[in-house]
């Protein structure tokens, strides 16, 4: 959300991705280090947060690997009223030089936005 007068964003943004590599679980961590921009249309239920974003393999807790300290994280959703069964969210990672690193589901273009397996997004 923004602070008063609508100036400075407020919030926190990890996002952890599971996957196997080469046979091996992997966890990774992208935690949001500045909120850039969040772009919201209330009348839709649409918003869009940017934030830049540390990258890290935490597969190893207790001795975190840093990827990326630069990286810029996109997450999309969209609220779809109540019941919250239908509301969708995208997580989009790139590196900071641009390349895509991960996307919740990619088409060959862009994230496209999944339902929720659970709880509620409001766009306010």
């Amino acid at each position: 959300k923004y602070a008063a007068r609508e100036t400075k964003l407020q919030g926190a943004v990890n996002l952890v991705v599971r996957r196997t590599e080469n046979g091996e679980p992997r966890v990774y961590r992208a935690k949001a280090t500045t909120l850039r921009a969040m772009i919201a249309d209330r009348a839709a239920g649409t918003a869009t947060i940017l934030a830049g974003a540390r990258l890290e393999d935490v597969t190893d807790a207790s001795s975190p690997v840093l990827l990326d300290p630069a990286a810029t994280l996109r997450v999309t959703m969209t609220d779809r009223g109540e019941p919250p069964a239908f509301d969708t969210v995208g997580f989009t990672i790139r590196t900071s030089g641009g390349a895509l690193w991960f996307s919740s589901r990619w088409d060959g273009l862009k994230t496209v936005e999944q339902e929720l397996g659970g709880g509620n997004l409001q766009v306010k």
